[in-house]
């Protein structure tokens, strides 16, 4: 019985993980979408290719899981709204 418990848990941490992960690709558009709008000289270079590749990712994941998403429509509308 505790080995089926331990491997519920981890399939459960498991789970969570990759929910963090997805929810963190829905919220991409509205975290750097100011700091993509302003542009690369309103901040550290370093921090404007980060937002740049978090949004390279989340395009990835809603091209590939979600095409019709809204999210991804955001998305790929930068720097242009």
């Amino acid at each position: 019985m505790n080995k089926q418990i331990k491997f519920f848990l981890s399939d459960v941490e498991q789970s969570l993980k990759l929910l963090d992960e997805v929810i963190g690709y829905y919220n991409v558009s509205k975290e750097v979408g100011i700091l993509i709008r302003n542009g690369p000289s309103a901040v550290p270079l370093d921090e404007y290719m980060g937002a740049i590749t978090s949004i390279e990712k989340s395009v990835k994941h809603f091209q590939k899981n979600n095409s019709q998403s809204v999210e991804l429509e955001n998305l790929v509308s930068y720097p242009s709204r």
